[in-house]
C-alpha cells in the first residue's frame, strides 16, 4: 500500500466518520508507509502531517510493560513476587489481597482489584510515589488471580515500583531506557516536551451534535505509566518494530530479552468478554484474526483515540490515530481494511444479537458496581434494560443505557451513543444462581445488590 493509497483511506474514512483529524502508518516486512488528514484542531486549522503527535492514552502501557521486562531481564524484579517486595509501602483496601499481588498479577490485569482509580497527584517528581498512596481507597473485586479486569491503577503502581528499582523518575525512565534506544526523537511524555512539536489536540462531541476542540489537552501526570504517552503513528511502529525483532530496535540496540518478548506475546488469562480483548498476554492484548495471532491495544484519552495491530507470523503492524473520542468505528474500520487488502486477513466479526435463546433474567438483575461506574439491570416484559451512570476521569459522564440485545444465554449488547453497541457479559453465579459480575469495556462491575 503506497502513500497514495493510504492517505486516500484515511480521507475517505475521515469524511465517513466525521473526525477531524488522523494519522496512519503500516508496517511491511522493513517497510513503513505513513499518511495523514485532517486537521489538529478545529479551532486552528493547522493541517495534521505524519509527524503530528497524538497522544497515545492505554497503549502506554505497552512501553510501561517493557520497562518492567527490562528489569526482569536485569533479574532486579521477579514476575511472581509480591509487588510489595519493591512498593513495601504499596496497600489497597484488602490487606491480605495486597501481600498476594505480584508483579505479574498487574501486568495482566488479574490483580483482582477495582484498578480504575483516578487520583490527580500534581506535576511533581513526586506524583507517582503520592499515587501509591492514594491507592488504600482501591477496593477488591475479587481473588488475586480470579479473573481479568483492566486496571489502569495497576499501572502507575508498576510506573512506581520502577522508579524505586532504578532510581529515575518514571518519565526520565522511560526516556533513558526505551525512547532513547529506539530512536524515538518525536516521543513525549510531559506537555512541556510536546509543546516543541506539531501536537494534536483531541475532540469531544457537543451538545448540539458537533465536535469542539477539549479544555484540558493531557490526563494529570499521575496517569502516565498507564496512558501518558505521545507520539507519531511511525515511531509506535518503531517501538512495534522492536518487538517483532526480539527485542531490538531499528538501530542494533538490544532493548528487551527475546524471552520476554515472547513472554508478553503469550496468553496468560482469557477475558469473561470474548469480543473486546479476547485475552491477554503479558500486557498485550491478543487476537484470533482469520486464525492468525493478532497482539495490540486501543487508547483512548481527551478526546483522542489510538490503536495499534501487529501480525509477527507476516511481520506487519498498522498504527491509526485520530483527534476525536467518536473515532472508534473509523479505527476499526481502518485497520479492518487494511489488514484485508494487504494480508487478505478479516477481522473477527462484532457480536450479533440472536433471537430465540432462553435464559432466566432474575439471575441477572440487580446493581452492579465499580469505581467509575454503577450499573443498574432491570427487567422489562422478559427483557433486561441497563442504567448506566458513570464518572471519567473524576468527572460525572453522561448516563447512559437501554434494552439489551441477547448475543447468548449469559451476553447481551447495550446501545453507546450516537450510534455504537458494547457487548456486557455476566459471569460468576453466587450461591442462589444470581450472577456476581458484569464484564463491560474491559473492565468487571460487581453485585451491590
Amino acid at each position: 500500500m503506497n502513500v497514495i493509497e493510504l492517505r486516500g483511506l484515511i480521507q475517505e474514512l475521515t469524511a465517513q466518520y466525521q473526525v477531524p483529524g488522523a494519522s496512519i502508518a503500516v508496517l511491511e516486512k522493513d517497510v513503513v508507509t505513513e499518511a495523514a488528514t485532517g486537521v489538529l484542531s478545529m479551532s486552528t486549522g493547522v493541517e495534521v502531517t505524519p509527524d503530528s503527535l497524538f497522544q497515545i492514552a492505554s497503549i502506554g502501557k505497552m512501553w510501561n510493560a517493557t520497562l518492567v521486562m527490562q528489569l526482569v531481564d536485569e533479574g532486579k524484579v521477579e514476575l511472581n513476587s509480591p509487588v510489595r517486595a519493591y512498593l513495601p509501602e504499596l496497600q489497597f483496601a484488602d490487606r491480605q489481597a495486597t501481600d498476594l499481588i505480584t508483579v505479574k498479577h498487574l501486568l495482566c490485569h488479574t490483580g483482582g482489584i477495582d484498578g480504575e482509580h483516578y487520583a490527580d497527584t500534581g506535576r511533581g517528581n513526586d506524583c507517582y510515589e503520592k499515587f501509591v498512596a492514594t491507592c488504600t481507597v482501591i477496593p477488591q473485586l475479587a481473588a488475586p488471580g480470579s479473573f481479568f479486569s483492566y486496571a489502569r491503577a495497576g499501572s502507575v503502581v508498576l510506573g512506581r515500583m520502577i522508579e524505586k528499582v532504578t532510581g529515575l523518575d518514571w518519565d526520565t525512565a522511560l526516556r533513558e531506557r526505551l525512547i532513547c534506544p529506539l530512536g524515538a526523537r518525536r516521543t513525549v511524555s510531559l506537555p512541556e516536551e510536546a509543546i516543541l512539536h506539531r501536537v494534536a489536540v483531541g475532540h469531544d462531541p457537543t451538545a448540539s451534535g458537533g465536535l469542539a476542540p477539549v479544555t484540558v489537552w493531557q490526563q494529570p501526570r499521575s496517569t502516565g505509566p498507564a496512558g501518558g504517552i505521545s507520539t507519531t503513528t511511525a515511531e509506535l511502529l518503531s517501538f512495534a518494530r522492536m518487538h517483532l525483532d526480539d527485542g531490538v530496535a531499528p538501530n542494533g540496540t538490544r532493548v528487551l530479552s527475546k524471552k520476554s518478548v515472547r513472554a508478553m506475546q503469550t496468553p496468560q488469562v482469557k477475558s469473561p468478554d470474548p469480543w473486546m480483548f479476547p485475552m491477554c498476554g503479558i500486557s498485550w492484548m491478543l487476537f484470533d484474526w482469520d486464525g492468525k495471532r493478532v497482539i495490540g491495544h486501543d487508547g483512548g484519552s481527551a478526546g483522542q483515540v489510538s490503536s495499534l495491530r501487529i501480525v509477527p507470523e507476516h511481520r506487519f503492524a498498522v498504527a491509526v490515530f485520530t483527534n476525536s473520542s467518536t473515532g472508534t468505528r473509523f479505527l476499526r474500520t481502518a485497520i479492518a481494511r487494511v489488514f484485508a487488502e494487504r494480508l487478505g486477513i478479516k477481522m473477527s466479526p462484532e457480536p450479533q444479537a440472536a433471537e430465540g435463546i432462553e435464559f432466566d433474567p432474575a439471575r441477572y438483575v440487580g446493581t452492579y458496581r465499580n469505581l467509575v461506574q454503577q450499573i443498574r439491570i432491570e427487567e422489562d416484559e422478559g427483557a433486561l434494560v441497563a442504567r448506566v451512570a458513570s464518572v471519567i476521569y473524576g468527572q460525572p459522564g453522561p448516563a447512559i443505557g437501554g434494552a439489551l440485545k441477547q448475543i447468548d444465554e449469559k451476553s447481551f449488547l447495550m446501545p453507546m451513543p450516537p450510534a455504537d453497541e458494547l457487548p456486557m457479559v455476566f459471569f460468576g453465579a453466587d450461591e442462589s444462581g444470581q450472577t456476581r459480575y458484569i464484564h463491560s469495556g474491559a473492565c468487571a462491575s460487581r453485585r451491590v445488590d
